[in-house]
């Protein structure tokens, strides 16, 4: 008898999960199975974890840094002839993933082969199996994994670059992987990491209630990972209200987003509901919140610390009940720092953070998206584009994104779509609107080459983001000798999600650019990790922890990045 297992080896961060199987039941079969060269932890599915109980009793790791003392001693000394067995009860695979973390830290003298089976909730064994590659060591087979209804449930295709390996893969095995997701395949298209990360981030955001933050470039389809984010949550069924804050006259900002009552003004013949409450129980929408003047940006900050808005001319508040999503084409945070957008506001509206990737940074998804695109254009479902079309749009840069895309199929076939299609007909619809031609793209170790510093230097930026936003959320409970039980309780849920970003960052190490960086960067999600630990059983010790110990770090890891942009633009 076997089981299926995931194993994970020693490595910064560690190597895998990669698919395996272990046998179950007899102690001795078990301890026939090649070690690896390196130390290794193996997960198993909860329901198989009690096939291995007749090794030694079992330890329970709740994901929480140094909650059981002993764990260390256990895993690298354990019972003699033993193989050490961890019951994970764990929330999420961030979780998961810093325990695993930890356990392979324990790796000292005499532990070299160190192994020890954890047994995980079916559902994040489900997640991660889904997205493990087999495993390379070949000392230990993959086990077929089964469906609902016995079947063999093919093994995802490994990752053809190291790009892939290193990126959006492990982020979204990080983040946790919901089967889910493919209902998206028909609305956010595409078969790249990026595409799929992004449809992970949606099913992520819709189970969620925190405020969410889409930023992208323009025709990247931030309305579309709205409308999903929406639809797929508790308030699907409720109203989901779209408002374009650009489009709205300043004039008239106050009376559409808060309504007005009969007389408040020389117009007002009869009371007006406004945007905010035609949304309450629902979803508001807003899109190009960039462009929000100033006092309007105070006046919706307000409304999301009240929860209530005051409509003119109305004595009495109204109670709301709202999700807030938010997008933007302009960099916000660049915003904040010219004092053109409220930090106070960026950070309220920033609680979860979705980036929808450029069309150029996945022109694999192209010709698909082109397919989509034309079989709703030609309302043919089986409409098909040569394939010498299909490569030549493959080869262009495409800077309106997927909207231009749209356009210029719409041009091809309203100009030609009543005949057989080449590639001649497309160069004549670039030149008509007046386009670059289409082009081979460049080859592909130089294109990663070009791209590379673009991607550590967007990377280091989004670090110097998280960083201030961590700043945020401490400065008002550490300024204070005694806060409050709820200010702490705030500040526990904020940290979390800034963990989580952190974690997210440090799952790509390469993007660093420095190892130093990189270094300081991973000690200081450790004290975050160690911060939200102390949090929930000492709240005045964990105040005094990030007082004393966490601040002093995040200046220094603030310092460390911005060194390493200044050096990176330097050469670049």
């Amino acid at each position: 008898m076997t089981a299926r297992a995931l194993k994970y080896l020693t490595g910064k961060p560690p190597e895998g999960p990669f698919r395996c199987a272990l046998p179950r039941n007899r102690t001795q079969d078990l301890e026939k199975v090649p070690k690896p060269p390196q130390a290794a932890i193996y997960l198993v599915d909860n329901a198989d974890l009690a096939g291995f109980r007749t090794m030694v009793d079992l330890v329970v790791d709740r994901g929480i840094k140094n909650v059981h003392k002993g764990l260390k001693t256990y895993l690298t000394g354990g019972p003699a002839g033993k193989i050490p067995l961890v019951e994970g009860v764990y929330r999420s695979t961030g979780q998961l993933q810093r325990s695993v973390c930890d356990f392979l830290k324990h790796t000292g003298s005499g532990s070299t082969h160190l192994r020890a089976i954890v047994g995980i909730p079916p559902d994040l064994f489900d997640s991660l199996w889904t997205m493990a590659r087999p495993d390379p060591a070949g000392g230990e087979t993959a086990a077929p994994a089964a469906g609902a209804a016995g079947a063999a449930v093919p093994a995802p295709t490994a990752p053809e670059t190291e790009s892939e390996t290193a990126g959006d893969g492990s982020l979204i095995q990080l983040i946790g992987y919901h089967a889910e997701a493919r209902v998206l395949d028909s609305k956010f298209v595409g078969q790249s990491m990026e595409a799929e990360l992004v449809r992970q981030l949606i099913i992520q955001a819709a189970r969620a209630e925190c405020a969410v933050l889409i930023v992208g470039d323009t025709g990247t389809g931030k309305n579309i990972v709205a409308q999903e984010i929406h639809s797929l949550s508790r308030r699907g069924k409720s109203r989901f209200v779209p408002v374009n804050c650009g489009a709205i006259p300043l004039n008239l900002l106050e009376s559409e987003f808060f309504g007005y009552k009969k007389g408040a003004f020389t117009d007002a013949q009869a009371d007006r509901i406004g945007l905010w409450e035609a949304a309450n129980h629902g979803t508001i929408f807003l899109d190009e919140v960039a462009e929000l003047p100033l006092p309007q940006q105070a006046k919706i900050l307000r409304v999301l610390d009240d929860k209530a808005i005051l409509p003119l001319g109305a004595r009495e508040p109204v109670q709301l009940d709202v999700r807030v999503l938010a997008a933007t084409n302009r960099d916000l945070f660049g915003m904040v720092q010219r004092g053109e957008f409220r930090e106070d506001l960026y950070y309220r509206l920033r609680g979860m953070l979705i980036r929808t990737p450029a069309l150029r940074r996945h022109l694999d998804d192209v010709p698909r998206l082109a397919q989509h695109f034309w079989q709703r254009i030609t309302r043919n479902p089986t409409g098909a584009l040569p394939d010498d079309i299909l490569n030549e749009l493959r080869g262009y840069a495409w800077p309106g994104n997927a909207r231009e895309l749209l356009m210029v199929l719409s041009s091809l076939h309203a100009m030609f779509g009543d005949r057989p299609l080449t590639t001649q007909h497309l160069r004549a619809i670039f030149k008509l609107d007046g386009q670059q031609e289409a082009k081979e793209p460049p080859p592909a170790d130089e294109r990663e080459f070009s791209l590379h510093r673009a991607e550590c230097l967007r990377h280091l930026r989004r670090t110097q983001e998280v960083l201030q936003a961590v700043r945020v959320v401490l400065q008002p409970v550490i300024a204070q000798r005694n806060p409050p039980a709820d200010a702490v309780e705030r500040l526990r849920a904020d940290m979390l999600l800034r963990s989580n970003e952190v974690d997210i960052l440090c799952a790509r190490p390469l993007l660093f650019h420095s190892e130093v960086v990189f270094n300081t960067i991973h000690g200081l999600k450790g004290k975050i990790a160690y911060l939200l630990g102390v949090l929930s059983d000492d709240a005045a010790r964990a105040v005094q922890y990030a007082r004393a110990v966490l601040r002093p770090e995040l200046e220094q890891a603030g310092s460390a990045v911005f060194k390493e942009v200044e050096r990176l633009l330097e050469k670049m």
